[in-house]
Formats: C-alpha cells, sequence, structure tokens
C-alpha cells in the first residue's frame, strides 16, 4: 500500500518563531516513517515580516509554501484559503487543519494522521481530551457548548485540529457557511466524522492572541452555520413568550373586573407591559424570516471558487536539499 503524502495548512499571524519551532517538531515526528509532507503557512497579512533567508533542514517536509494574504481576514477564513489552493495545487489524499503556535502538537498530528489512514473515509477531529486553558475560559466555554446545543440542536466539541480526505475537500469548500466556522460546517456537511481524544499543548513563544471578543466572534460565527436550525428554535421560543404575555394581561384585567383585588395602575401597568413584549415576540421571528430570505437571494461566495482572490502571492521558504534524503534523492535523478 501507498502511503499518502500529508498537506499541513496553518494560518500564521506574525507567530513566525512557533511556527518555524513546530516545522522542525512536525518533521521530527514523522522521521523515519515513509510520509511525505507539504506545510502551507497562510500568512494572514502579518505585520512582522519573515526572514526569507532561513534555511529548514528536513526530512520528511519536502516544501513549505507561505501564502501572502491581501489583507487580514482571520482565522477562520485563513484556514478556508488554504484549504482551497490545497485544493487546486496539492494531489495529497490526506489535508490536516493545525494552529501554528505549538498547542496542536506534532504527535497528535501524527496520531490524527494514522486514524485517518485507518479510516480514509472520515474526517478525523481532535477531541480534546484535557485543555490548558484558566477556569474563566473553560467556564464560559461550557456556557458556550449549553448555549449553542439549545440553539441549534447540535454539539460540537472539537475545533479546528483535523485531518481531511480529499475526497470531502472539494465537499466542504463548497459549502458558503465555512467562511464563518470550519469545524460547524463538517458537521452541517453530514460528513463521517472520526473523534480521538487528544491533549493540547502549549503555546511556544508569547501569549496567545485570543480575547473575550474573539471568542464571542467565533461562537456567534458558529451559530451561524446553523442560522435556520436557530431561527426556528427562537420563532418558537417568542411565540410561547408571546402568548405567555397575552394570557397574564387577560389574567390582569380580569382580576380587575372581577375581584376586589387590585392597586391604583397595576392593572394598565401590566396590560401595557405584556402587550408590549407579546408585541415584540411576535415581531422578532418576522424580522428574522426576512433577513433569511434576504440572505438567501442574495449571491454567495463559494469558497472554492473565490478565496484563491484573497491570495496576493505564494513563496517557498527554503529546504536544505542536502538534508532531506527526499529531495537529495530526486536531485541525483536529475
Amino acid at each position: 500500500m501507498v502511503t499518502p503524502s500529508i498537506t499541513v495548512v496553518m494560518p500564521v499571524f506574525n507567530d513566525w518563531k512557533s511556527a518555524h519551532k513546530l516545522v522542525g517538531e512536525i518533521d521530527s515526528v514523522f522521521r523515519g516513517s515513509d510520509h511525505t509532507l507539504h506545510i502551507i503557512a497562510v500568512d494572514d497579512s502579518s505585520t512582522e515580516p519573515y526572514e526569507d533567508a532561513v534555511l529548514l533542514h528536513t526530512t520528511n517536509v519536502e516544501r513549505v509554501t507561505r501564502l501572502n494574504l491581501v489583507g487580514n481576514v482571520g482565522h477562520q477564513r485563513a484556514i478556508v484559503i488554504g484549504l482551497a489552493w490545497a485544493e487546486a495545487n496539492c494531489g495529497s489524499s490526506l489535508t490536516a487543519v493545525m494552529d501554528s503556535d505549538g498547542e496542536d502538537t506534532p504527535e497528535e498530528l501524527k496520531r490524527l494522521v494514522e486514524r485517518a489512514e485507518s479510516d480514509s473515509d472520515k474526517v478525523v477531529v481532535a477531541q480534546r481530551a484535557q485543555r490548558s486553558e484558566g477556569f474563566a475560559f473553560r467556564l464560559f466555554y461550557q456556557f458556550y457548548r449549553f448555549f449553542f446545543s439549545g440553539l441549534t440542536g447540535h454539539r460540537i466539541n472539537f475545533g479546528n485540529f483535523m485531518v481531511v480526505p480529499s475526497r470531502w475537500r472539494k465537499r466542504v469548500l463548497s459549502d458558503p457557511n465555512i467562511w464563518n466556522n470550519v469545524a460547524a460546517t463538517m458537521v452541517r456537511s453530514r460528513l463521517p466524522i472520526a473523534y480521538l481524544p487528544t491533549k493540547r499543548g502549549h503555546r511556544y513563544f508569547g501569549r496567545s492572541k485570543m480575547n473575550f471578543v474573539s471568542l464571542v466572534e467565533h461562537g456567534l460565527g458558529a451559530i451561524s452555520v446553523f442560522a435556520v436550525s436557530a431561527f426556528i428554535r427562537i420563532s418558537v421560543a417568542s411565540v410561547l413568550l408571546g402568548m405567555v404575555s397575552l394570557i397574564a394581561a387577560a389574567a390582569a384585567t380580569w382580576i380587575r373586573l372581577n375581584t376586589d383585588m387590585h392597586i391604583p395602575g397595576w392593572t394598565t401597568s401590566m396590560v401595557g407591559i405584556t402587550l408590549l413584549i407579546s408585541v415584540q415576540a411576535f415581531f422578532i421571528p418576522v424580522m428574522m424570516a426576512f433577513v433569511l430570505l434576504s440572505n438567501r437571494s442574495a449571491g454567495q461566495s463559494l469558497p472554492k471558487e473565490h478565496a484563491l482572490a484573497w491570495i496576493d502571492s505564494s513563496d517557498e521558504i527554503l529546504v536544505d536539499p542536502h538534508q532531506n534524503p527526499h529531495l537529495k534523492m530526486l536531485i541525483e535523478r536529475a
């Protein structure tokens, strides 16, 4: 059986020192195997320049390509652009997605690849068995998972660390929702998914750029992938709230007209507040329906067709051919 070559997509924003170390450690982990790797570093319009003169001494990493984007598009969209470039330019049968800061470890990448080779028809995702974040992050993350499940009817307990077989690459790149959230789109596309418990590593250098606003934006992006499901659940809840408000208004009116239990002005205030709530509760689903229908009628941006337009240029980061036995063999043959 021929061992498939692997393409690794990693978005990078200024963290070139970590990315350089990660490439070396990936090579070390796969050294001695028959795998050959092509790493795609998606430069999300970094403000700190990369030293082009750096020479990578690798054995199994044959190529390192840097995609220079025309502007900062964010972590999720940088991944999509990298996947689209891999689909258009790489013939590897497996495409891995991972962070470049060291939190997604090369050891776990190898485990994901091995699982993908045994389950060749499935997308293999890293399911965090152990997290390294603080208590506050884990608390908000659990709240987000509960909120997401309640709104969409789905559960997502994995991130962007995954290995995608080539047969599914084109399918996910045909879904416009992947621009908003990669993991949620994998679930929405109904792809066969294999979960592999993994440990989260620690950053090589510096501190995480993820803050509370970024986390909220990430969560809203995931929910937007299931906009129709969220709309239905919000609509049902709004209608129920409106009905309860009308019943409360009717009850307040009945008490005022048929009993002596009343406080001056209480009935008017009660009926006014409940009627206002009921009108808003019925109005919200109508407005959401118009927004959804408007978005459906608008032209959708297909990643496989439009993602490459974000690439300003691409260049090869130097790999020493005399240290790389695969490249050395090609040179000797030539």
